[in-house]
């Protein structure tokens, strides 16, 4: 039989897994890249309760996932006061692709990967007569640019809303405020209006 001790110990644990929820926000310098460049990222570590900057996490994980989901790059960063900053080097001979940059603390490496930030991160390809001499021909440049164009649109229609109920929880029965963002799929925030509907497709409210 387990001491009251223990009990104790198990609940104030599980109790921790349940408020305390962190959320991770990274930034770059831009969502495209060649092979030999430098990934520029800030980070951002929120307490979900209390929408404020983390003050207790020191260590960010950083990681550049390849397109079949193997890790490419690990870094970690310092945070200090809920901010970390850093950057991820591209090698000359990265392959062109869609990578994902996954970022997460110690506590969410504990809760589960559900609680990780992720973003896609584009590589494009650089033509073989760039790689001996540096200069592109016209055509080569608008062919480049209508691919990287097209891929960026691509992302921007791939919204994500992630939701902050007042207090951190929901519950049944109480009125609460719920905050919420979007953002595309590069981490750019989005104007949005929208309509809330219970399960029966009734109306509750507007969102904007």
């Amino acid at each position: 039989a387990q001491s009251w001790q223990e009990e104790i110990i198990k609940k104030l644990q599980l109790h921790q897994t349940i408020h305390h929820n962190e959320k991770v926000f990274v930034q770059t310098d831009r969502p495209i890249y060649v092979p030999g460049e430098t990934i520029w990222l800030n980070a951002f570590i929120i307490n979900a309760a209390s929408q404020e900057l983390n003050q207790t996490e020191v260590v960010l994980h950083v990681e550049l996932l390849k397109p079949d989901k193997s890790i490419f790059i690990k870094e970690m960063f310092k945070i200090e006061k809920g901010l970390a900053a850093g950057q991820l080097e591209l090698k000359e001979n990265t392959k062109p692709g869609k990578y994902y940059l996954v970022a997460f603390t110690n506590w969410m490496r504990n809760a589960g990967s559900e609680y990780y930030f992720s973003k896609e991160i584009i590589v494009s390809g650089k033509g073989d007569s760039s790689r001996l001499t540096g200069i592109r021909t016209p055509s080569e440049q608008n062919n480049k640019l209508a691919n990287d164009i097209g891929e960026v649109s691509e992302l921007k229609q791939q919204l994500q809303v992630s939701f902050y109920p007042e207090g951190g929880d929901l519950v049944t029965g109480i009125s609460s405020k719920v905050a919420f963002e979007v953002r595309d799929a590069l981490g750019m925030p989005q104007n949005f209006n929208g309509l809330v509907v219970d399960e029966n497709d009734q109306i509750v409210t507007a969102a904007k």
